[in-house]
Formats: C-alpha cells, structure tokens, sequence
C-alpha cells in the first residue's frame, strides 16, 4: 500500500510545471525561466519569447541584436554608455514601460545598421512601444554599412530626448548618417501618432537618403525641428516641428 501512494505522489509531482525561482538580482525572464543578465537571456531568446525586464539593467557594453527579441521593458530602465542596442541584422521589439538611455551620451540609445545587399529585406527592424523612452546623443542612429542601408525600418510610438554628446556637441532626436546615398531600400522611418521627440540640438537629421512618415507627432529641437539634406518626408495630419519656434528645412530633393 505504501509503494502505491509514493508511485501516486511521484506522478502528481511529475505534473507540476517546472519553476525557475528568479535569485535576488535577476534581470529577466522568459516565461518560468529567470537569468541574472539580460546578455543571457536575449542569446537564449526565441524568436516566439518575450523577455520580461524583472530590475533595472546597467550595461557595461553594447547589446547586439541579430534576430528576433522582444523586449518588454515592464516599468524598468536599461542604461550602457554609448550605442545601448546594436541593431544588426535582427529585429528589435521594444514594449511596455521604461527608458534606455546612454550613460555617456555618443552615438544613440539604439544604433542600426542595415545590410550590403540591395535585395534584403526587414533586414534591421526597430519597432518602439507608446511608454518607451530611448535617451542620448540620439534616440535612433541609423549608421552606414560602407554607405550602404539596406532593410531598414523604424516605428516609432513612444517618445525620444536626444542630449548633448560628452563633448557638448547637441543632440538629434533621430540621425541618418549622410553617406547613405542610395534611392532604392533607403531606410523607412515611421513616427506614429502620438509620438514625442525632443533634442537639444535638431529634432530629426535626415543626412542620408531615407523616407520619413510622420502622422501627428510632436518634433522639438533647440536648433530645429527638422533637418533634412537627401530623402523624403511625408507628412499626415497635424505635425508640430519647432526649431526656435519655426519648422527649418536645410535642403529638401529627392533623388531620382
């Protein structure tokens, strides 16, 4: 009879779900599953996985993101002193509540990079949640790959404060790099409705060729509101752009 009631508990034990208790300083989790580093949790990460922010994160470098993360903030901050989030060749899902900024304001809270190859699609994908705050020299910093961007898309819902660099050089809300010069798969960035940027400097600096849409968003910068040298800009519904109270174009074209 004994034997018959530990055979029954080991079955009912067998049923449990296997629980990972979180230790004291873990950073995230993904489902029952806690690690103490967020470095772990986003290589251990699948595409299909939430990682869910359990405390405050400080870096000590870079993230790399080379496939799928989705990131749910959930009322904490990540700090690391320049470029927070490398985006490469991955997709960046940012959600929840929370801010990731630089430490030691250089580059941008997330920096991306697109691909060489002209048929590559979604390549570096960026999408950022309504309560995200992205802090730093930029909020976004879309950078060349040997003057090259190709695949890549921003979405923009929350909201960016672009700062002065360590050197005191002002800040820009979202940056593409100027030696991005190629018309065809230019990088395609989205500012939703609702969507809030402030720098000190210029609120957006479009340098290299690339399409912006922005659909009622608020552009604030100290120097100006928008900048624009090579691309498009598209813009739906109300907008307000303020550079010293006024909307300053430095050059508008598009190239054909």
């Amino acid at each position: 009879m004994l034997k018959k009631y530990l055979f029954c508990l080991i079955i009912i034990l067998g049923m449990v779900p296997n629980i990972v208790k979180a230790s004291d300083n873990s950073a995230a989790k993904i489902g029952n599953n806690y690690y103490d580093n967020l470095k772990d949790a986003i290589a251990a990460a699948k595409s299909t996985d939430t990682i869910t922010l359990t405390s405050n994160v400080v870096l000590e470098d870079s993230l790399i993101i080379d496939k799928v993360i989705n990131l749910n903030l959930n009322g904490r901050n990540i700090s690391g002193p320049s470029k927070v989030f490398q985006v490469e060749g991955g997709t960046l899902n940012l959600s929840g509540t929370g801010k990731i900024a630089e430490t030691e304001p250089n580059y941008g809270a997330v920096f991306i990079k697109g691909s060489t190859d002209p048929l590559e699609n979604e390549y570096s994908v960026v999408n950022v949640g309504k309560d995200i705050i992205l802090e730093g020299w930029s909020g976004i910093f879309v950078a060349n790959n040997g003057s090259k961007a190709y695949g890549v898309e921003v979405n923009l819902e929350g909201s960016i404060n672009a700062v002065k660099d360590t050197s005191g050089g002002t800040g820009i809300g979202i940056y593409v790099n100027g030696n991005i010069n190629h018309p065809d798969n230019h990088p395609i960035v989205n500012i939703k409705d609702g969507a809030n940027i402030k720098a000190d400097g210029i609120g957006l600096y479009i340098a290299g060729f690339a399409t912006f849409n922005i659909n009622k968003a608020s552009i604030t910068g100290t120097e100006a509101g928008i900048g624009i040298k090579s691309g498009i800009l598209n813009i739906n519904g109300a907008l307000q752009a303020i550079g010293f109270a006024l909307l300053v174009l430095f050059f508008v074209f598009t190239n054909s």
